[in-house]
């Protein structure tokens, strides 16, 4: 019948010169890969940090803690800015905690710049980063000090851009 296979002819298609030959796969020695393995670690750790975000919008915050910890960083978020404010005053040396805070500008009760004046108080070298679907970029550059327009981020941001702008931050 048709549908028989004749085993002859497979084996010769094999054996023949015309079919191309698996190379044996050189495998890299144990300790190669273990030497690869911490390298990848340290580069992924140079980027690590703490990143405090506070934004009210619960979907926002979420996918931007999603995008900053899958990049390394240690990330602390906060839908209230009275409380993301109160953690923040409570830690014992908020200064050397968090490397940057990245803040929503409208949000009820403590809006982005009084929390930028808060924080600023406690701790004047973290580095503050807006992120807002309103374009204020002049206006912040104006009237913040040492605001550079690097640090303020359009809403809605995509995932590489938010990462780097972070990560340019932090250099």
């Amino acid at each position: 019948s048709t549908s028989e296979i004749d085993i002859n002819s497979i084996n010769r298609l094999f054996n023949s010169k015309k079919t191309s030959k698996i190379k044996d796969i050189q495998t890299k020695p144990q300790s190669q890969l273990l030497q690869q393995s911490q390298q990848n670690q340290h580069e992924h750790k140079k980027h690590s940090a703490n990143i405090l975000i506070v934004d009210d919008e619960p979907d926002t915050l979420f996918t931007y803690e999603c995008f900053l910890s899958d990049d390394g960083h240690n990330v602390e978020a906060f839908t209230d800015s009275l409380e993301a404010l109160k953690h923040f005053a409570q830690l014992p040396n908020p200064s050397s905690h968090y490397k940057i805070a990245l803040l929503d500008i409208r949000m009820p009760r403590l809006n982005g710049l009084q929390l930028f004046y808060k924080i600023r108080t406690l701790s004047p070298q973290i580095k503050i980063m807006f992120c807002s679907a309103l374009e204020m970029a002049e206006e912040l550059t104006s009237v913040l000090p040492d605001m550079s327009y690097d640090y303020i981020i359009r809403k809605p941001v995509e995932r590489e851009s938010l990462v780097n702008k972070i990560n340019s931050a932090l250099q």
